[in-house]
């Protein structure tokens, strides 16, 4: 009965979703044959027609890189334009104190002041520099690009999987796990670009980009170029090594000795045939095709997409780094700098074996990480609530945050790593790389550090969670994790004031009711908003399955993976509470700019806590297997 209501839930969850979403529609929108290229599409809808490129371009051609320029207070005052333009415009810097000032007018100007005209928007606006330029100046070099190159794109995908093998066969052991293994090295290579660009950022060194991304790409060559030892598992003899296939001599031949790449591949690929054989996932392949080439074609508008994400992965591939000018300059506070540097060294690594930066690549790695995180969750869940249901849940999560993510925002990622987390911690062949999703999440954004935690510790508990391995290897993951707030103490040993520097004090009950009743009224307003990346969706339909999933853990026996799912959710809803409380900043606007995103993961515990319930899987009480495998 319970597994008929799960089917039943599960067709009517999906349904909701496929109607709710805004997928087809960006979709439709992106791919259709509109005579805009990728540069027009980028100006008319993520600068709202600020002929950006125009400004840099002729901006390149009459001054030196190095000199400053201010802005009009009609555009300083105009906080888009501001940081649209720093964005696009960097690594020139504003300076307000510079004598060469961007301006705008209504009509070309007929006036005796040295004025230069930039560029002009489709409304006429014209663009012009006033002040006195130096008469001989060296061109600025071309620091932007967007082409699309497959071979480029390929290869920085091949190379964040290669540092993602490292960091796995160092730290887990998942070769048990043949189609999954590619998929957990996509977040797990992601870590390594993070820690490279935190240690580059402390010692003020420059990422060579293309030697790391090269290197990347070797790494994953001597992953596929070692023996399958599955052979010898089956009896069978293992002929003589390919002479093109053995490693060169020197240090690549001493690799073996500390790295354990030995890869499966003859069981891999045995599995990934078996996995063809299900029709759900060509569907799930079909759907992330698209969104790829949506990607591709359109590009990232979303606010905090441009104004952090992109501007810091700019920033740190133009640099080599965050440079400590860069973190400590007050025009860029708006930019968040302190903020945790996983998703700008991920945008910035696609753009790596290129000679300049190249934006359109860049916001390739969105779908990629998207697309891995989508396909660990899809399978993870398969084996918690079964097939059908573990495909509703991971179909209608993805139709809720498709929008928002291919506008650059990180929560929707954010989300999918806390429930790989913890569907990998339920999960006891995948337990020690539950501290890879862990460790991501908190290298992604600081709300991520703490919920990864509480997710951590909630899941240790009723499951257990750390690997029976090497001491040093049974707690790096773990101790991974506590590498965002250090580097957020080296950020405020510079100078650098954080967002929560200080906190709203609480004066008394009454004060305590009110602010509560604000966080309650514009939360309830967020949710019947559409918003401008139609994430409400998701929202009702996590109230929906929280509701249901109470109900049903009141009424019935609740297992603990049910159990546990339900505190995290209180666990993540008492924590949105509370940053809302506390917040500095103006209430009603700090809840109706993020509410919505922060309700995305108590929303998506809710639905899997809700077919967990229905699940009611008894075999957690059976005793494993005397062969399973040491984790």
């Amino acid at each position: 009965m319970a597994s008929r209501l799960g089917v039943a839930l599960a067709l009517a969850f999906t349904a909701a979703a496929i109607l709710s979403t805004s997928y087809w529609r960006e979709t439709y929108r992106a791919l259709r044959f509109d005579g805009m290229s990728y540069p027009h599409r980028r100006i008319a809808y993520a600068f709202w027609g600020i002929p950006a490129d125009q400004i840099r371009q002729a901006l390149d051609q009459i001054l030196p890189p190095q000199v400053p320029i201010a802005l009009s207070d009609r555009l300083l005052h105009d906080g888009f334009s501001r940081q649209r333009l720093t964005e696009s415009l960097y690594p020139r810097v504003l300076d307000q104190k510079s004598p060469l000032i961007l301006d705008t007018a209504d009509f070309s100007p007929q006036t005796s002041d040295p004025v230069r005209i930039l560029a002009r928007d489709s409304k006429g606006i014209v663009f012009l520099l006033r002040g006195v330029t130096p008469r001989t100046a060296q061109p600025a070099p071309i620091v932007e690009d967007f082409s699309f190159s497959w071979i480029s794109f390929l290869g920085a995908t091949i190379s964040a999987v290669g540092f993602g093998i490292l960091v796995l066969t160092l730290l887990c052991d998942l070769r048990s796990r043949p189609p999954l293994f590619f998929l957990w090295a996509v977040p797990a290579g992601a870590i390594f670009l993070a820690w490279s660009a935190v240690l580059a950022t402390w010692l003020q060194v420059r990422i060579p980009w293309k030697v790391q991304a090269m290197a990347g790409v070797l790494l994953f060559l001597i992953g596929l170029c070692k023996k399958d030892p599955s052979r010898d598992r089956e009896g069978v003899e293992p002929g003589p090594e390919p002479a093109c296939l053995r490693a060169p001599p020197g240090i690549f031949s001493a690799l073996p000795a500390w790295v354990p790449m030995r890869l499966p591949l003859e069981a891999w690929r045995r599995e990934w045939l078996s996995s063809a054989k299900f029709p759900e996932n060509w569907v799930l392949l079909g759907i992330l095709t698209l969104y790829l080439s949506r990607v591709a074609r359109f590009p990232i508008a979303g606010w905090d997409g441009r104004s952090i994400w992109l501007f810091h992965a700019r920033q740190l591939f133009l640099s080599g780094m965050f440079s400590r000018a860069d973190l400590l300059r007050p025009d860029y506070d708006w930019s968040h700098p302190d903020y945790p540097v996983l998703f700008p060294a991920w945008l910035a690594h696609f753009t790596s074996l290129g000679g300049t930066y190249n934006e359109r690549l860049a916001g390739l790695g969105i779908p990629i990480l998207l697309f891995a995180l989508v396909a660990l969750l899809w399978g993870l869940l398969r084996s918690q609530i079964g097939r059908w249901p573990g495909a509703a849940v991971t179909l209608v999560i993805f139709f809720g945050v498709e929008t928002l993510t291919a506008g650059g925002f990180v929560d929707g990622i954010l989300m999918l790593l806390l429930l790989v987390e913890f569907a990998a911690f339920v999960t006891i062949p995948h337990r020690s790389a539950a501290w890879v999703a862990a460790a991501a999440a908190a290298h992604l954004k600081f709300e991520g550090f703490f919920l990864a935690i509480l997710i951590a510790l909630v899941a240790s508990f009723f499951h257990g969670g750390l690997p029976e391995r090497r001491r040093w290897r049974r707690w790096a993951l773990p101790a991974a994790i506590f590498l965002t707030p250090l580097h957020l103490i080296w950020t405020r040993t510079l100078g650098l004031q954080t967002s929560y520097s200080t906190v709203h004090r609480i004066q008394g009950i009454s004060d305590l009711f009110s602010r509560s009743s604000i966080i309650a009224g514009d939360t309830l307003q967020v949710m019947r908003w559409e918003g401008y990346f139609w994430g409400h969706p998701l929202l009702w339909e996590g109230l929906a399955a929280l509701v249901l999933a109470a109900a049903g853990a009141a009424a019935f026996k609740c297992g603990r993976a049910a159990r546990s799912a339900l505190m995290i959710v209180a666990g993540s809803l008492l924590f949105t509470f509370l940053v809302f409380l506390l917040t500095p900043y103006d209430l009603h606007a700090q809840v109706s700019t993020s509410a919505d995103r922060l309700l995305l993961h108590p929303a998506g515990f809710s639905l899997l806590a809700l077919f967990l319930l229905l699940r009611n899987d008894d075999s957690e009480k059976q005793p494993a297997a005397k062969n399973t495998p040491r984790h």
